[in-house]
């Protein structure tokens, strides 16, 4: 018969040693007035509020708007179809891009979206990385997350990651996000919501990694003031679990000691973590496994 034990683990990191996300206004919160007199998410590379094959004059409604439809905080990004206000058409969608420098190399981002296909079901869109050397401008690599098939919408959010695939590397990164609503039609009302996007110099961040007869759940993810680990051991030995940050350095020893056959719960407290992503990282005799964890405020 198994014995189950319950052990409550602390875990403090200071926040200077958390690796920070380099998007700006990653979770869309801040919000400025534009010169032509629409809302733009902080840290755009400019004022794209609509789509650009047509005079703003011609519009009725924006195509890049601020939402309270949000995955996490107050706010999120939402990409749409702009109205004709001479014919009341929809015509494509905007887009939007987020262009800073980065001081590691990414190797893949993650965030959360909501897609809404309209009345026709034939929207398509994305969400895009690019990334150039900073000093020559010359590209580098690039990821591209597309919308679900034609016909197909999703309408609570989902999560996202893609690696960057690259072709060469540099001495210093510029990367550049894009997200883009491709096809819209008269009298279809399509959008996509974003929220909660990462930049992360590790790769694979959704992924279950790991093998052996383990079992390894983080619950609640996104955690806000505390995560629960549970894992089972078939075979007492040396467990050693680390929560590293999204440049994969190693920021804390959750346990590190020797651990009889069983089954485990660790609460782990991460209200004093920054928000972010941070990756928890499982070693026993049964194998090994990792999981991603989401520190949201």
């Amino acid at each position: 018969m198994k014995t189950f034990f319950t052990i409550i683990v602390v875990a403090f990191i200071a926040n200077s040693t958390l690796a920070q996300n380099p998007m700006p206004n990653s979770s869309f919160e801040n919000w400025y007035t534009a010169s032509n007199s629409y809302l733009n998410p902080t840290g755009c590379d400019t004022d794209w509020v609509y789509n650009s094959n047509y005079d703003k004059g011609d519009y009725a409604s924006a195509s890049i708007l601020q939402t309270t439809s949000s995955h996490s905080g107050k706010y999120a990004l939402q990409v749409s179809d702009a109205v004709d206000a001479q014919n009341s058409q929809y015509f494509y969608g905007g887009y939007i891009t987020f262009t800073f420098p980065v001081s590691f190399k990414p190797n893949s981002f993650s965030g959360w979206w909501l897609v809404n296909e309209g009345s026709s079901f034939t929207t398509s869109g994305f969400i895009k990385v690019n990334i150039n050397d900073s000093l020559t401008g010359g590209y580098l690599g690039s990821g591209t997350v597309s919308t679900p098939g034609y016909g197909e919408e999703w309408n609570t959010y989902e999560e996202f990651t893609q690696d960057i695939n690259y072709d060469s590397t540099a001495k210093s990164y510029l990367c550049s996000v894009t997200m883009q609503l491709d096809d819209g039609e008269e009298d279809n009302i399509p959008y996509m919501i974003f929220d909660d996007i990462v930049i992360s110099a590790t790769s694979g961040l959704s992924e279950v990694v790991g093998g052996g007869n383990l079992d390894f759940n983080v619950y609640p993810n996104p955690a806000s003031t505390k995560a629960v680990l549970e894992y089972n051991l078939a075979n007492s030995g040396n467990v050693h679990i680390t929560l590293t940050d999204i440049l994969g350095r190693t920021v804390k020893t959750v346990r590190n000691e020797y651990d009889p056959s069983g089954n485990y719960v660790l609460n782990v407290d991460v209200s004093g973590l920054s928000q972010g992503i941070y990756l928890c990282n499982l070693s026993t005799p049964d194998g090994n496994q990792v999981r991603k964890v989401i520190v949201t405020k």
